[in-house]
């Protein structure tokens, strides 16, 4: 019975809907936006100022719902565009079941919100 808690309990954990998190780099505030450009490398040829830096925890095959949770919050705070950064592992985490133990890879999904310059 306590190994059953114990998986609901990380079931649950895992199981959720992770939420974007933005670490601001300034006090600037833009209205929403309604698209966003993905890039992989910064923009060359337009000047842009950075908003900061989105973050979100995702799953083995989840990368492209990941980016689309990204743009949404890179809308919301009027970006128009995020510069992917790549995956980031954060360790992983033993989880028991029954006699048995899994790893759960812990990875985050990273980009760098911008604004081009009018």
């Amino acid at each position: 019975m306590k190994y059953l808690i114990i998986f609901f309990i990380a079931l649950s954990y895992y199981g959720c809907s992770p939420s974007v998190n933005f670490m601001r780099y300034s006090d600037d505030a833009y209205p929403p936006t309604n698209s966003i450009e993905v890039l992989r490398n910064k923009p060359a040829e337009k000047e842009y100022v950075e908003l900061g830096e989105l973050s979100l925890r995702i799953k083995k095959s989840n990368q492209e719902e990941a980016v689309i949770q990204l743009k949404e919050k890179a809308k919301e705070i009027g970006a128009d565009a995020i510069i992917i950064l790549g995956e980031e592992s954060e360790g992983s985490v033993i989880v028991p079941i029954g006699n048995l133990y899994a790893s759960v890879d812990r990875k985050s999904i990273k980009a760098i919100a911008i604004k081009y310059k009018r």
